[in-house]
């Protein structure tokens, strides 16, 4: 007799474990822009893995964060230009920020 395996996955929750990340402050470090394509693929993984969740198992800090507006704010204030040096940079982390901009947030 065969049996059904449902496979089930979990993903760390947002807001104890993956928000604190994205959040930290980079200001000062060297190659903010390694840490900011980090952050970038951190934030596009989660946002497709928790989109593929069924809407009970979703992570309701991501939506609640994702829908009142802390999420872009996070995202503006981590991929700012302003806090890196370095113009090169600051260009890359600006157009990381943007990317993630068009990703999250329009419909």
């Amino acid at each position: 007799m065969a049996s059904s395996v449902t496979r089930a996955y979990t993903i760390p929750n947002w807001k104890t474990t993956v928000g604190p990340l994205v959040s930290a402050f980079h200001q000062g470090q060297k190659n903010v822009t390694v840490y900011c394509k980090i952050k970038y693929e951190l934030l596009v993984t989660y946002a497709a893995l928790n989109d593929q969740r069924e809407p009970g198992r979703r992570d309701a800090g991501w939506d609640e964060e994702l829908n009142d507006g802390s999420l872009r704010q996070t995202v503006e204030v981590v991929f700012s230009p302003t806090v890196v040096r370095d113009k090169e940079e600051a260009e890359s982390v600006k157009l990381l920020g943007e990317l993630l901009g068009d990703l999250l947030f329009e419909a």
